[in-house]
Protein backbone atom coordinates (compact mmCIF):
# COMPACT_ATOMS: atom_id res chain seq x y z
CA UNK A 1 0.00 0.00 0.00
CA UNK A 2 1.37 3.41 -0.92
CA UNK A 3 1.68 6.07 1.78
CA UNK A 4 -1.11 8.56 2.34
CA UNK A 5 -0.53 11.51 0.01
CA UNK A 6 -2.28 14.51 -1.48
CA UNK A 7 -1.33 17.39 -3.72
CA UNK A 8 -3.40 20.55 -3.36
CA UNK A 9 -3.41 23.84 -5.21
CA UNK A 10 -5.69 26.36 -3.48
CA UNK A 11 -6.29 29.61 -5.35
CA UNK A 12 -8.83 32.42 -5.02
CA UNK A 13 -10.75 31.11 -8.04
CA UNK A 14 -10.64 27.40 -7.24
CA UNK A 15 -8.79 24.40 -5.93
CA UNK A 16 -7.33 21.28 -7.48
CA UNK A 17 -6.85 18.15 -5.40
CA UNK A 18 -4.81 15.15 -6.54
CA UNK A 19 -5.31 12.27 -4.12
CA UNK A 20 -6.01 8.54 -3.89
CA UNK A 21 -9.40 9.11 -2.26
CA UNK A 22 -12.28 6.66 -2.04
CA UNK A 23 -14.95 9.38 -1.63
CA UNK A 24 -14.57 12.15 -4.18
CA UNK A 25 -17.67 14.10 -3.15
CA UNK A 26 -16.66 14.08 0.52
CA UNK A 27 -13.17 15.23 -0.52
CA UNK A 28 -14.68 18.00 -2.65
CA UNK A 29 -16.91 19.24 0.18
CA UNK A 30 -14.19 19.06 2.85
CA UNK A 31 -11.71 20.90 0.63
CA UNK A 32 -14.24 23.59 -0.28
CA UNK A 33 -15.05 24.27 3.36
CA UNK A 34 -11.37 24.52 4.36
CA UNK A 35 -10.48 26.69 1.36
CA UNK A 36 -13.49 29.00 1.70
CA UNK A 37 -14.77 28.02 -1.74
CA UNK A 38 -17.95 26.58 -3.23
CA UNK A 39 -17.85 22.81 -3.86
CA UNK A 40 -18.14 23.37 -7.61
CA UNK A 41 -14.88 25.36 -7.47
CA UNK A 42 -12.98 22.28 -6.26
CA UNK A 43 -11.80 19.70 -8.79
CA UNK A 44 -10.81 16.30 -7.43
CA UNK A 45 -8.39 14.28 -9.54
CA UNK A 46 -8.41 10.71 -8.24
CA UNK A 47 -5.07 8.96 -8.47
CA UNK A 48 -4.53 5.20 -8.27
CA UNK A 49 -5.41 3.96 -4.80
CA UNK A 50 -2.70 1.34 -4.32
CA UNK A 51 -4.91 -0.54 -1.85
CA UNK A 52 -7.21 1.59 0.26
CA UNK A 53 -9.00 -0.91 2.50
CA UNK A 54 -11.17 1.93 3.85
CA UNK A 55 -8.31 4.14 5.08
CA UNK A 56 -8.46 6.38 2.02
CA UNK A 57 -11.99 7.39 2.96
CA UNK A 58 -10.55 9.57 5.73
CA UNK A 59 -9.92 13.25 5.01
CA UNK A 60 -7.03 14.04 7.37
CA UNK A 61 -4.25 13.80 4.80
CA UNK A 62 -6.32 15.85 2.35
CA UNK A 63 -7.10 18.50 4.98
CA UNK A 64 -3.38 18.85 5.72
CA UNK A 65 -2.56 19.56 2.08
CA UNK A 66 -5.44 22.01 1.60
CA UNK A 67 -4.63 23.99 4.73
CA UNK A 68 -0.92 24.19 3.91
CA UNK A 69 -1.58 25.25 0.30
CA UNK A 70 -4.06 27.90 1.43
CA UNK A 71 -1.66 29.17 4.09
CA UNK A 72 1.35 29.36 1.79
CA UNK A 73 -0.48 30.47 -1.34
CA UNK A 74 1.32 27.78 -3.34
CA UNK A 75 0.68 24.23 -4.53
CA UNK A 76 1.91 21.58 -2.10
CA UNK A 77 2.26 17.83 -1.88
CA UNK A 78 1.89 16.08 1.47
CA UNK A 79 3.17 12.53 1.84
CA UNK A 80 2.94 10.71 5.14
CA UNK A 81 5.59 8.13 5.98
CA UNK A 82 4.43 4.56 6.40
CA UNK A 83 4.44 3.06 9.84
CA UNK A 84 4.38 -0.66 10.44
Amino acid sequence: MEPMNCAADVRADGCDIYAPTQFQTFTQNTSAKLAGLKPEQVRVHTTFLGGGFGRRAEQDFISDAVEISKGTGAPVQVTWSQRR
